[in-house]
């Protein structure tokens, strides 16, 4: 694994890399409050075959954090991996792979220059619960007032973060969460760690999300789709609305789910067992089989 240094749209990002420059490139997204560097073990598996290049997105990991003192907006990762993939493949259609936020950067971007995403695999990354129109204003109000949660949360040791990780996602060894905790944490001052994210971050965004305006993107994507989600899923925890009934969240979710991959023109879909939404952690080499495993059986497509 090599970092790299780049200057996108005016902030030195940071990328890490596996194999060799001159292989195909294949470039993967993080999640929210994750970091490029946690997809090393499936890199590792993948290597061989491929160029793997994984940014850490503005304002988290080892990239400088954004320069706007009101927040971050979801265009400006759309912009930056633009920018990234015409550094790394200028001439050719890339090969993505998204987790979660990182499925639906690339969702974005694979409509909005569908000539230069050849395929992309979506882990998990299918949006957020819709909100009613008439939310706007509140919305906007929590924004200007700058409303953010938990994101001042401070841990003692990496091992007291590893193991409340530990208990988020069962799957995960106790192991690899201690080299998890590793890749996201800083030493802000002696037993005091905290997560290498800005905390504007989690300001919440002044506009309300409605899938209506992404299923258009979704449409417009050209190259081959799959769409990977863990046996057990909490999508429908960002998914589902509010005010529905727990007990009937599941079914909620799992319908919207077929709804929106529904707007992609040629999709596949599979379901990896005994892991949770963060697959690349609970079962990388598994991971790693089905992403060459598509890419491969799309060859002659690509």
């Amino acid at each position: 694994m090599k970092q790299e240094l780049l200057e996108i749209n005016g902030l030195k990002l940071s990328l890490w890399t596996w194999g060799n420059p001159k292989s195909p490139p294949l470039f993967f997204i993080h999640g929210f409050a994750d970091s490029g560097k946690n997809f090393q073990w499936v890199a590792e598996n993948l290597k061989n075959q491929y160029f793997c290049i994984a940014p850490d997105l503005r304002g988290h990991g080892h990239s400088e954090k954004g320069k706007n003192p009101l927040g971050y907006f979801f265009y400006e990762y759309i912009a930056d991996i633009h920018q990234i993939f015409d550094h790394y493949s200028p001439n050719e259609p890339v090969l993505a792979i998204g987790h979660s936020m990182g499925g639906n950067i690339v969702s974005l971007y694979g409509g909005a220059c569908p000539d230069r995403v050849k395929a992309f695999i979506n882990i998990e990354g299918l949006g957020i619960r819709d909100r009613s129109r008439e939310s706007a204003p509140k919305v906007f109000s929590n924004w200007l007032h700058g409303k953010a949660n938990h994101f001042k949360e401070e841990y003692s040791s990496i091992s007291e973060f590893a193991e409340k990780m530990k208990k988020r996602n069962p799957y995960t060894p106790l192991e690899r969460c201690h080299s998890i905790a590793e890749n996201l944490l800083v030493e802000k001052k002696k037993d005091q760690f905290v997560l290498m994210v800005d905390p504007l971050h989690f300001l919440p965004n002044p506009y309300i999300y409605r899938f209506e305006n992404v299923a258009p993107f979704f449409r417009a994507h050209k190259g081959s789709i799959l769409f990977i989600e863990s046996e057990h899923t909490n999508m429908d925890s960002w998914m589902t609305p509010l005010d529905l009934d727990p007990k009937d969240k599941v079914d909620f979710r799992i319908k919207e789910t077929e709804r929106r991959l529904s707007f992609y023109p040629k999709h596949q879909k599979i379901i990896i067992k005994n892991c949770g939404h963060m697959i690349h952690y609970d079962l990388p080499v598994e991971l790693s089989h089905e992403i060459e495993n598509f890419f491969k059986a799309n060859e002659d497509h690509l």
